[in-house]
């Protein structure tokens, strides 16, 4: 997981903590804290997704707690999973599957990378960021399998881009976060990469749409819409 987006991902969890009442985040944070009182790592996940399920429909926030728990403050979790890493999967698996949450679809597709399967990977990992476009910088690793496998793959994973991108992200967000020349960029160089694709080009235009929305709020300046190619 990327250093910067998990430190964007902690500091809501501890934000979020200040002056609420948070029945379901204490009974987690309890057996997050007492992981070695549950006889094994299946009983330890067994538990979390029991108390996950127990508030429904299952709270977003529940999933970011686990997430950034079991992630580490930088990461060093996921590499200490070892031989559980099946284990781990399951449980990413099922919670993405009875959540819709496209951060435990993210959470899933890393696990996958891990275990030696690029495809189910990328799969996972590319229904998470089209759920969740801020997503696109979970994992730098997916993204460069994306790259790698080109064609619709990574068509799909830049049109992600292009839409993290109205919200304010950037898949290297680090190193980003300012340049709204990256906006008018990235949809120029879609325009043109996919013009002899009309069914690709016509998926690049209607986001087109959404860009110039943002210009017409004062969202994103307005050499963006005038300098786009649009034919």
């Amino acid at each position: 997981m990327a250093v910067a987006w998990l430190a964007s991902l902690l500091d809501r969890v501890r934000a979020a903590r200040v002056g609420r009442a948070m029945t379901q985040e204490q009974k987690l944070a309890g057996i997050l804290h007492g992981r070695p009182g549950f006889g094994g790592e299946a009983g330890f996940l067994a538990a979390l997704s029991q108390q996950i399920a127990a508030v429904q429909p299952i709270d977003a926030r529940a999933v970011e707690l686990v997430a950034a728990y079991l992630a580490g403050e930088r990461g060093e979790e996921l590499d200490r999973i070892g031989a559980h890493l099946g284990e781990h999967l399951a449980f990413w698996t099922d919670l993405a599957d009875k959540s819709g949450s496209p951060l435990a679809r993210a959470c899933a597709a890393d696990l996958l990378r891990r275990s030696g399967d690029p495809s189910g990977a990328l799969a996972e990992f590319l229904d998470a960021v089209e759920g969740d476009p801020t997503l696109v910088h979970f994992r730098r690793e997916l993204a460069e399998l994306a790259r790698e496998r080109g064609g619709q793959v990574w068509l799909r994973y830049r049109l992600a881009c292009l839409r993290a991108a109205l919200f304010g992200f950037r898949p290297n967000d680090e190193d980003e976060a300012g340049d709204d020349d990256y906006v008018r960029e990235l949809y120029c160089e879609l325009i043109e990469e996919n013009r002899a694709d009309p069914d690709a080009l016509a998926r690049v235009r209607e986001l087109g749409t959404f860009l110039d929305e943002a210009v017409e709020r004062g969202e994103l300046p307005r050499a963006i819409v005038r300098r786009a190619p649009r034919e």
